[in-house]
């Protein structure tokens, strides 16, 4: 009970959307009770639609097929979903990511490493992002301050550099990928990824 979960709806590598935070609301028999995600009314669910639902173990990632058996509006919506498959250990991802357009500030905090690096979002998870910065880049293996705009709230995170350069002649920039460790944040950036996967997709049908 009050589980948080992501749910991946639709088909697999066909998903209408990733990642959706939901929580575990209810038990009825073999079924579970999960809370409607945000922006639900957008994914054009309907009984009998796929999903697998995620959540983190000792052991990683944990995912569960599952079939949507009914929508119940209330004072909150609910999915009822019933169990299709047994829990296995999800390989395939830890953190959705959604291209996400936005600007970041990055602030190394390394010792010896100073100066403040702009860029340009590519894409954004829980787990980390993708971003176009300009400058010298960043070392990989050294830590930084993470600053981008989220729901036109600011939010700060302690990251990492994973992998950066080469520099573009052309252009004086490089592809960054930073990792970190969103926490509380959490839920708030699948809000935002999901948003932004929302707003892709009714530009796919227009």
């Amino acid at each position: 009970m009050n589980a948080l979960v992501t749910v991946d709806v639709g088909d697999r590598d066909a998903e209408i959307a990733v990642g959706v935070p939901s929580r575990v609301e209810d038990f009825a028999g073999a079924d579970m009770l999960i809370s409607a995600p945000p922006h639900a009314g957008d994914l054009g669910t309907r009984a009998g639609m796929p999903l697998r639902l995620h959540w983190t173990g000792p052991r990683g990632v944990h995912e569960l097929p599952c079939l949507l058996v009914r929508v119940t509006h209330d004072q909150v919506t609910r999915w009822r979903v019933r169990p299709t498959g047994p829990v296995c250990l999800d390989q395939r991802r830890h953190h959705v990511r959604s291209p996400f357009a936005g600007s970041v500030v990055v602030i190394p905090t390394t010792t010896g490493l100073v100066g403040v690096v702009t860029g340009l979002l590519d894409d954004l998870s829980a787990g980390g992002l993708r971003a176009q910065l300009s400058g010298v880049p960043l070392e990989p293996g050294s830590y930084v301050e993470v600053h981008v705009e989220l729901e036109m709230v600011p939010l700060v995170l302690a990251g990492e550099v994973l992998r950066s350069g080469p520099v573009d002649p052309d252009t004086s920039s490089y592809e960054c990928v930073l990792m970190f460790d969103s926490g509380a944040d959490a839920d708030r950036i699948c809000r935002a990824v999901m948003h932004q996967q929302m707003l892709a997709r009714r530009a796919a049908l227009t």
